[in-house]
């Protein structure tokens, strides 16, 4: 199992709760690690089982979430699809077992 490394920082918190996916102490950590630092700006967008009851307890309990993903839970159709940032500025920037794979098909579009 992966989980992120604020968990393996804190282990105090584990046991406490399921430590996959976006879950509400990560994303505590997370606005107070960015505020904490400067970032107050940044957005959080969370993505991953997002449904309407989902959305509503997490927004009940006040997790700092500015956007949620739902696609799959609008639709009746099972296709995963995830699209993360693994370069930027030409620096490896990709979770764990993540990275780079180049595909010939993609053209750059203005």
């Amino acid at each position: 199992m992966m989980v992120d490394q604020f968990f393996c920082r804190n282990p105090e918190v584990m046991g406490t709760f399921d430590p996959r996916g976006a879950n509400p102490t990560l994303l505590f950590a997370l606005r107070e690690a960015l505020d904490k630092e400067g970032f107050q700006h940044v957005k959080i967008i969370a993505t991953g089982g997002f449904n309407a009851d989902r959305i509503r307890k997490y927004e009940e309990a006040g997790v700092p979430i500015d956007i949620y993903g739902v696609g799959g839970s609008l639709l009746k159709i099972n296709i995963g699809f995830t699209g993360d940032n693994v370069r930027i500025g030409g620096e490896h920037e990709a979770k764990s077992g993540r990275r780079f794979r180049d595909n010939p098909r993609l053209t750059l579009v203005d």
